[in-house]
């Protein structure tokens, strides 16, 4: 998966493990069963898997009030959100409550909108820029054009920034699942946090989790150091069990962010599981092939292959294999869930699997991974001569011999 974002993440929060645990209160459930089984209507469970799968808290730790205080909190929010679609500002103020009181027990909450920003450092805000950021808060960015939209990070960012949050992190919090944990910079293949905290009245900590170092020793083992080099930072998120692994974005083609999920790497055994060694070569498939070396230097044809990260290379990995496999096939809507899941249907023989079906960016990269953990095809079909395709480059041979011993290595 490979993410495009606006601006820089100038954000880190903190580190926190996802834990199993049982729950006592009224409504018992499991971090995986919370994860198929919550709906918006259902704000006791989303609350669970915010506070335990998410952050890794136990829920028992609260005292039956205290519990049902904040269901009661969180039952008022999901009212006013049905009543009124629209980002509501009384249902954000009371998130911002709850999550106030949870942050004075000593729960390390990160800021979860820009109400609760406001609200928690509305001591240290004037009037204007407070009420700045409560009618930002409820903006309705689809009706906003990108001049607006940057002009009012902009904006947002001034206020906040000299208490270490950035506007886009914040935003997108709000209207997304991932739930950041932890940002850092990689410089000279070592982790250097980001010295930022998005908790009320803490002190910003630079150490690095122990965890996420862990995490990133296991990355630095297995990609090569040419890719390696170009990832320049270093998320550890997540949106609970069995979500998004992980995924790539980059602003210029040459830094990358490297973002991963904590809850969904490893297995019981301490090990990476087998959807982790998948992802991770997936998403270095998408470095490899969409950094700065793959990219035109000059005016485009209007037949060159073009994405929303720019123009590839006539001879570049991507720009010839769009030539060979997906030129002319049927690209409407193909983001639309329902035309990828036609298109993988309709292609049998062509996918590796249906997200592969989504863009030729991802197929190049699923098929990447098929390339690197399995044996050369020898068939005809489509999805054979995509495999095949790798075999054409002496270089990803010698990458995919890396990465076999690097799998090794790591067990």
């Amino acid at each position: 998966m490979i993410k495009q974002v606006l601006g820089l993440i100038g954000i880190a929060v903190f580190a926190v493990g996802c834990q199993s645990q049982e729950v006592n209160h009224e409504q018992s459930t499991s971090e995986t069963e919370a994860v198929t089984q919550a709906t918006d209507n259902d704000p006791e469970t989303n609350f669970l898997i915010f506070f335990e799968d998410k952050l890794g808290y136990d829920a028992n730790e609260l005292s039956d009030k205290e519990y049902q205080q904040l269901l009661t909190t969180f039952e008022k929010v999901d009212q006013l959100n049905q009543d009124d679609p629209s980002q509501s500002l009384e249902a954000l103020q009371l998130e911002a409550t709850a999550y106030q009181s949870l942050r004075e027990k000593g729960y390390q909450i990160p800021m979860m909108s820009l109400v609760d920003v406001a609200e928690s450092f509305q001591k240290e805000l004037s009037t204007q820029d407070y009420q700045l950021l409560l009618e930002s808060a409820v903006k309705d960015e689809s009706q906003m054009t990108d001049e607006e939209y940057a002009t009012m990070i902009e904006q947002i960012d001034q206020i906040i920034k000299p208490f270490g949050l950035s506007a886009t992190e914040i935003l997108d919090k709000t209207g997304g699942e991932d739930l950041q944990l932890a940002l850092y910079r990689v410089e000279a293949g070592q982790l250097v946090k980001e010295n930022l905290d998005t908790i009320a009245n803490t002190t910003p900590d630079d150490a690095i989790e122990e965890e996420d170092q862990a995490i990133w020793q296991t990355v630095s083992k297995l990609y090569p150091a040419e890719y390696l080099a170009m990832i320049t930072r270093f998320e550890v998120a997540t949106d609970g069990y069995d979500g998004s692994l992980a995924y790539v974005y980059s602003l210029n083609n040459k830094d990358f962010t490297l973002s991963v999920d904590n809850c969904d790497l490893y297995g019981e055994n301490g090990e990476l599981t087998e959807d982790a060694k998948w992802t991770l070569i997936h998403e270095l498939g998408h470095i490899i092939s969409m950094n700065e070396s793959q990219m035109a230097q000059k005016q485009a044809d209007e037949s060159d292959y073009q994405v929303e990260e720019g123009t590839f290379a006539k001879e570049s990995y991507l720009a010839v294999y769009y030539d060979e496999f997906w030129r002319n096939m049927n690209q409407k809507d193909e983001e639309d869930e329902s035309q990828v899941t036609k298109r993988y249907e309709d292609n049998p023989d062509s996918f590796i699997s249906e997200y592969a079906a989504t863009n030729p960016v991802e197929d190049f990269a699923e098929t990447f991974a098929a390339f690197v953990t399995k044996d050369k095809p020898s068939g005809t079909t489509i999805l054979d001569q995509k495999i095949q395709f790798f075999y054409r480059y002496p270089k990803l041979e010698k990458i995919r011999q890396e990465l076999r011993d690097n799998l090794n290595k790591l067990g």
